[in-house]
């Protein structure tokens, strides 16, 4: 699943009617934002992950986590 296609599930009708409250929405929304990818030459990286010590690939282990929950 790409990084637009997450964020495209989650704002879906069907997934925002399902849910009681906005906060889940909101809150996982949050995140997805900040955990987007950062297009390399070669691959993605994770923006929020990564950093100057460590690269971290897109996805990062938080959206590996969010899709495996959303599926």
């Amino acid at each position: 699943m790409t990084y637009e296609e997450l964020l495209a599930d989650i704002a879906s009708k069907n997934y925002r009617e399902s849910r009681t409250l906005d906060t889940p929405y909101a809150a996982l929304n949050a995140v997805v934002e900040l955990h987007k990818p950062l297009d390399m030459i070669s691959s993605s990286m994770c923006s929020e992950c990564t950093s100057d010590e460590e690269t971290v690939s897109y996805p990062c282990e938080t959206i590996k986590a969010i899709e495996q929950e959303l599926a």
